[in-house]
């Protein structure tokens, strides 16, 4: 989990996740690869970083930004507008039988962190709180 001191840094910029016009009910994310896909609820995921929950955070590395930066799809417009400074959600997933973490919250802000060469933090759900944000997937996925 998360340590007291993390978190007291990190709130100023969580309570930027529910701002903007977003319809938190029907916020989704869904990952998509060859053979499956997942959905998760970003409603449910905010709401676990909001409460508190977050099993820990990662400043993202710049080539893994560039990656989403190529290879993701996204609205340029909403690139524009996007901050950086408040941080994303990732999910844990597996991935041939390794850990990986996925951003389901946060690739326009992403972007924008790239392109104008900032940081991007993001705030990791845990095992179980992925498992209770998915709407659907194919089983194993979740660790």
């Amino acid at each position: 989990m998360i340590t007291n001191a993390e978190w007291q840094r990190l709130k100023e910029m969580v309570s930027g996740l529910v701002q903007g016009d977003i319809d938190l009910n029907t916020e989704t994310y869904t990952y998509e690869w060859p053979g499956g896909s997942a959905t998760w609820n970003i409603a449910k995921a905010k709401q676990c970083i909001l409460d508190g929950r977050a099993a820990g955070w990662n400043d993202v590395p710049r080539d893994q930004l560039q990656i989403i930066a190529d290879r993701y799809e996204y609205d340029e417009a909403k690139v524009t507008l996007a901050d950086p400074s408040i941080p994303g959600i990732a999910a844990p997933i597996l991935d041939q039988d390794q850990v990986v973490y996925v951003i389901v919250d946060g690739i326009h802000r992403a972007v924008r962190a790239y392109r104008d060469g900032q940081p991007f933090i993001v705030l990791i759900l845990s095992d179980s709180d992925s498992r209770t944000c998915i709407l659907g997937s194919w089983e194993g996925l979740v660790p």
